[in-house]
């Protein structure tokens, strides 16, 4: 079966409208689906976001008692049974049995740290979490995302992009942060 394929990541579709809702939402990063349940924005993936609401994991491992909502969160949970590591690092060849790990174990040798503080100068993480850690011991605050524009802190990386695309310089809404 011939199908359409996208230019940007060489995904096949079988329909042109598939192709355009994945071009609009993975490389426009347009979260085109709202969850009626807890209003988070996803760019896809909803049926298997909506299973967490209801509690549902319909993937069964075969060696062990545990269940998962997404195929793919099995796929990895059974690598612990088989000892599968198929993602080696680049550069010292130590595998792991999950792409993300391989990704923030190779920040080890890049001493890449994309988790910026935006309150501190030449402060920044290897990881998210250990951002929010930061910003709640030393700045006394969960809401890791600052917007340059106006100053005001925001919770999550969703919110903050819905904000950033109504801001104006104008907006004086920042809130108290202990910055030492």
């Amino acid at each position: 079966v011939l199908g359409v394929f996208g230019f940007l990541c060489g995904k096949a579709f079988l329909r042109r409208d598939g192709l355009t809702k994945h071009l609009s939402s993975y490389h426009n990063n347009i979260r085109a689906f709202t969850c009626k349940i807890c209003h988070k924005q996803f760019k896809g993936h909803m049926i298997q976001h909506l299973r967490t609401h209801r509690h549902e994991k319909p993937y069964e491992c075969k060696s062990c008692d545990a269940r998962f909502v997404q195929r793919s969160q099995l796929t990895v949970h059974e690598r612990r049974h088989s000892g599968e590591k198929p993602y080696p690092c680049p550069v010292c060849k130590v595998s792991f049995a999950h792409s993300t790990a391989m990704k923030m174990h190779v920040r080890r040798h890049t001493g890449e740290k994309p988790f910026k503080c935006l309150v501190c100068t030449n402060t920044a993480f290897t990881q998210l979490p250990h951002l929010k850690k930061h910003m709640l011991t030393i700045h006394k605050t969960d809401k890791p995302y600052l917007c340059v524009k106006c100053n005001s802190y925001f919770k999550t990386k969703t919110q903050i992009i819905t904000h950033e695309e109504t801001c104006s310089p104008k907006q004086e809404t920042k809130e108290f942060i202990n910055t030492k």
